[in-house]
């Protein structure tokens, strides 16, 4: 007899003044947004006192819910949607942090989006307007992830990991 096994992605989407953090949890049929470990962070100052506070807290952060690995999407590095400073400010400090970072452009996550029809969780309710629009796109992220995780184990090995 086999038994599913729920996937916990989390990623991590910076932007200009926000740091967008999703888990989603994927248990063989949907998947589904993690509130518990799902949050935003802000960094209001660039000096060293403010980005040593934030590595503090995003290290608690991860600590406590024991995420020890996050995928992390990247915008551009040129062109006229190049990436914030802010942004990647973010990036730096997560790639500081103990735990494993991996990166994905946000040109590959939107191609992956365009092709597939996966059943998305909306973003959490009550959130502002822009938080929202950020929590989607961390959530777009997430679904990348696990899809890429979800493809690269062998069909049989799916099959008896999900208990299908």
């Amino acid at each position: 007899m086999t038994t599913s096994c729920p996937l916990h992605l989390t990623a991590a989407v910076p932007s200009k003044e926000l740091l967008t953090i999703v888990t989603l949890s994927w248990n063989g049929r949907y998947l589904y947004l993690v509130p518990s470990a799902t949050t935003f962070f802000t960094l209001t100052h660039d000096d060293q006192a403010s980005v040593r506070q934030l590595a503090r807290d995003l290290w608690v952060y991860f600590e406590q819910r024991q995420i020890d690995g996050i995928l992390v999407r990247r915008g551009p590095s040129a062109g006229p949607h190049q990436a914030s400073a802010g942004s990647t400010r973010f990036e730096t400090v997560l790639q500081l942090l103990p735990l494993t970072c991996a990166h994905v452009h946000v040109q590959k996550v939107l191609g992956w989006a365009r092709q597939q029809e996966w059943l998305l969780p909306l973003p959490q309710a009550g959130l502002r307007a822009t938080e929202a629009a950020h929590q989607e796109q961390a959530i777009l992220t997430a679904a990348f992830g696990i899809a890429c995780v979800l493809g690269s184990i062998p069909i049989g090995l799916r099959q008896d990991w999900m208990g299908t």
